[in-house]
């Protein structure tokens, strides 16, 4: 009995590592399969956001793009301002002189006449004093 109880404990004994290996042979299988999945997923996390990053950086230098065409939008439209008031200054400033050139110009003018009115009356007061002085010394 004892020894059939022995090799009783011995048969279970071996079946419990039997079992015992089996189970973890299919655990081990398990762990393997889940660590492929974790593979296989992290994989296409990594695909995933590295497409993510691309998308990212087209939307980047496409929103630089524009910045970078408003700013010189505006450097242009700043540029025609300036020079639109630097012509339109420049004409005022090409007015206001030729205004005085003209005003000088008239006043030359009639200055130039008062003169020869002037000279005018000199040489007839002249002639006058000379008839007056030929009447006087006929007397």
């Amino acid at each position: 009995m004892k020894a059939n109880k022995k090799d009783e404990y011995e048969r279970e004994d071996i079946n419990n590592i039997s079992e015992t290996d089996e189970k973890k042979k299919k655990l081990q299988e398990e762990v393997e399969a889940l660590q492929g999945d974790l593979e296989m997923q992290k994989e296409n996390l990594i695909s995933d956001y590295e497409t993510k990053l691309e998308e990212l950086k087209e939307e980047l230098e496409l929103r630089m793009k524009v910045e970078i065409h408003e700013i010189e939008e505006r450097k242009n439209q700043h540029r025609n301002d300036l020079m639109e008031n630097h012509t339109k200054s420049f004409k005022e400033m090409k007015d206001y002189y030729n205004q005085i050139t003209r005003e000088s110009l008239e006043l030359i003018k009639v200055l130039r006449e008062r003169l020869q009115d002037i000279k005018d009356t000199i040489k007839k007061n002249e002639e006058i004093i000379e008839n007056l002085a030929k009447e006087m010394l006929q007397f």
